[in-house]
């Protein structure tokens, strides 16, 4: 047929998109359908790698995990939850005694503003609020300053579980940050602990989306406004209220004192999402289609995570446990509510009309420091700096590659040779791999570095197993004993290295708990080399990446530049056409190097925990940079 695998891939995916997201009502097959459906056919079945990548996305076979239909439930049941905090009167009274009175006043009309309806008093009091509480009210808690003498603090360490005190506990604190004084490490160190209890946080004032979104819910309902919380879980939080004028829910940012603009996340800040859930009083609902301005061409591709029949029968069930006590008449009114949210949500290009009339909807971020919004890849939608790796290292021969260091390879845990490749970790759980090599390359001079990498799942699984790097660390004298991390989350070099040593991790699980990551998979660089992403400097975008666990051979190349002090790093996909894709661009921290005299110790690590994985490299090639230099000279 002479179709491209792109090309094939789009006509295949187009199809089960319409055919399995858009059309929720069971209706006539036209004669245009049985014709699409023909091409799929053919398409499909002459193509083996599309149907084993389109039944891999499908799940078919080995399903959802119950472990994955736990942790969903979980979420889903936490997040309702702690909608009912909202509704005590007393603490109500208590947020409302804050707002001033000019915030409260309805009958003038906001003086500037785009709105793509008419505002009634129940709008303008949302407005109002939104614009109050982010400008006068609350503070954005970064950079965190010394509590002595006011200069910036670096982040030092995270308490939790038992080194909490009685005040964290009981006000909901999960964990408190330690932030150190940059001028003076004997000024006492600043505590953040992230409350979770809007009554302290009337106290503190200050936070990151978390807080704002979570004081801000309880504003809203002080007013008497039908409020609702936001998750999206790309790590952003937000609000919604009714208006009876719109006819629908509106979005309100309170971060941003952002009114009725949905799709600035994707529009204005770059971000791409996949699963946005609200969460009320009165029931929960899938709100995705309203946030993701590309639902219906990519959007739907990104969730992964949950069965979408087990999400929407969760969702139903909260909802209607959370009615079933009100009067027939509200329940009416809210199902009513339900079908103009759907209609809302389904005119995908009334949505897109209105945003582009919408200057707000394109602006990126404002809150946060500019280092925080670049590290996740929110400074606007157009706001990437694009950068290419010179390759003209490859016009010479590397100076290590694997066949070249057989004498020199320092091979630990799982790791072995396999004829001509190296396998880091066989397709088992709870395994650790590592391989370093003693390079020549002075700590003085730059170097690029191409990995040919492949991960392959086991059967029937559904996720990734953690994941691998690569190291760069400083050596001084005699390769170190100990050369491997921590496994699981630590990806084999989490413990590695300090101050001045760095890893670039390939991440296919995303571990919140331990490691706070962002969507999977991810490539981001690490330094000091510390697998939590607080340590983390760059990023990829979320869904940036293809699937990077299909058992397919990919290139990571990276390039160190000694003099400035930074990392660049590219994806290389084969291909008949191949595709390079930049990754990102980002200078080290400060470290105060060790002597020109200590050499590179590069090396690879992988691990899984209790999922299976192999990681397996084909080409491991270190050129010297320095040394071409001296050549070309």
């Amino acid at each position: 047929m002479g179709l491209s695998e792109a090309r094939t891939r789009e006509i295949v995916l187009g199809y089960l998109q319409r055919e399995a997201r858009r059309n929720r009502q069971p209706r006539q097959i036209t004669v245009q359908d049985a014709r699409q459906l023909q091409t799929w056919l053919v398409v499909f079945w002459l193509n083996q790698d599309l149907q084993a990548r389109i039944s891999r996305f499908l799940r078919l076979g080995g399903g959802f995990s119950g472990r994955r239909r736990a942790d969903m439930r979980d979420y889903l049941i936490g997040r309702d939850q702690e909608t009912d905090k909202y509704e005590d009167k007393g603490l109500q009274s208590k947020a409302r005694a804050q707002i001033p009175e000019s915030v409260l006043d309805i009958s003038r009309r906001p003086e500037h503003g785009n709105f793509s309806f008419e505002l009634e008093q129940d709008d303008i009091l949302a407005l109002n609020l939104v614009r109050w509480f982010k400008e006068s009210f609350m503070r954005w808690i970064d950079p965190i300053t010394c509590p002595e003498c006011s200069v910036e603090t670096q982040f030092e360490s995270t308490l939790t579980g038992g080194e909490l005190n009685e005040e964290d506990r009981k006000y909901g604190a999960g964990r408190v940050e330690m932030h150190r004084c940059k001028a003076d490490p004997s000024h006492p160190i600043r505590k953040f602990p992230r409350y979770n209890v809007p009554e302290k946080l009337l106290e503190t004032r200050e936070g990151r989306c978390g807080e704002f979104a979570n004081l801000f819910m309880l504003f809203l309902r002080s007013v008497g406004l039908d409020a609702r919380i936001v998750h999206n879980q790309e790590d952003h939080v937000w609000n919604e209220y009714y208006s009876r004028s719109a006819q629908r829910w509106v979005h309100l940012d309170s971060c941003e004192a952002a009114f009725d603009t949905p799709l600035m996340y994707e529009l204005g800040w770059g971000r791409k999402m996949s699963y946005v859930l609200a969460f009320g009083v009165e029931g929960a609902q899938d709100v995705s289609r309203g946030y993701v301005a590309d639902y219906h061409e990519h959007g739907w591709e990104r969730r992964r995570k949950w069965d979408e029949q087990d999400l929407a029968e969760k969702l139903a069930a909260i909802t209607t446990g959370r009615r079933e006590i009100l009067s027939e008449t509200r329940q009416t009114e809210l199902a009513e509510r339900d079908e103009k949210q759907e209609a809302w949500m389904a005119d995908h290009e009334g949505r897109l009309r209105v945003a582009q009339g919408s200057n707000d909807t394109h602006k990126a971020r404002k809150s946060g420091t500019k280092e925080w919004r670049a590290m996740r890849a929110e400074s606007g939608a157009g706001g990437g700096k694009s950068f290419a790796i010179s390759t003209l290292h490859t016009k010479l021969n590397p100076d290590h590659t694997l066949r070249s260091v057989d004498d020199n390879l320092r091979l630990g845990g799982s790791a072995r040779r396999a004829d001509h490749y190296l396998i880091l970790t066989p397709n088992e759980t709870s395994q650790i791999g590592t391989a370093f090599v003693s390079t020549s390359i002075p700590s003085t001079s730059s170097f690029v570095v191409e990995v040919d990498f492949r991960i392959t799942l086991s059967p029937g699984q559904d996720q990734g197993a953690d994941g691998m790097a690569f190291v760069c660390l400083q050596q001084q004298g005699d390769i170190p004993a100990q050369l491997s991390g921590e496994g699981g989350a630590g990806l084999g070099y989490d413990g590695l290295g300090g101050s001045g040593d760095w890893a670039t991790e390939i991440d296919t699980y995303q571990t919140v708990d331990r490691c706070n990551d962002p969507p999977t998979p991810h490539i981001s660089l690490h330094s000091p080399p510390k697998s939590h992403h607080r340590h983390c400097i760059a990023v990829t975008p979320p869904f940036s990446l293809p699937d990077l666990s299909d058992g397919e051979t990919r290139t990571l190349r990276i390039a160190m530049n000694a003099e400035s002090e930074t990392v660049q790093a590219e994806l290389i996909i084969p291909g008949e056409m191949e595709e390079v894709l930049p990754l990102w661009e980002a200078k080290l921290p400060s470290s105060g190097m060790m002597a020109g005299s200590s050499k590179r110790l590069l090396g690879l690590t992988a691990s899984t925990g209790g999922i299976a994985q192999a990681h397996e490299v084909t080409r491991f090639d270190i050129w010297d940079l320095s040394r071409k230099s001296e050549t070309d000279a």
